[in-house]
C-alpha cells in the first residue's frame, strides 16, 4: 500500500476548528499539538476521533530546583542580615 492509498483520519481542533489530519492512527491519551493554533490536546475518543484540552500546562515543567546553579549572591548587592 502506498502513502496515497492510506486512509487519512482527521479531528477538529477544539480551539480553532482546524481539521487536524493523522496519517497514522493515534492512540487513546496521545497528546496532539494543533499545527494551526499550537494548543495541546489529548485524544479522548477513537471512534469518532475526538480531542479535548489536556490538564498539561507549560508551568508544570518549570521547577524551582532547575535554577539552583544560579548564584544570585554575586549581583553587586550586599546581603542584609
Amino acid at each position: 500500500m502506498s502513502k496515497t492509498d492510506r486512509i487519512t483520519l482527521s479531528a477538529i481542533c477544539p480551539s480553532c476548528d482546524f481539521h487536524i489530519r493523522f496519517y497514522d492512527r493515534p492512540k487513546l491519551r496521545d497528546i496532539i499539538i494543533c499545527p494551526e493554533c499550537e494548543e495541546s490536546f489529548e485524544v479522548v475518543h477513537l471512534s469518532p476521533l475526538r480531542l479535548d484540552w489536556t490538564d498539561f500546562e507549560d508551568d508544570d515543567f518549570w521547577v524551582d530546583d532547575d535554577f539552583d546553579d544560579f548564584d544570585d549572591r554575586d549581583n553587586g548587592q550586599k546581603e542584609i542580615d
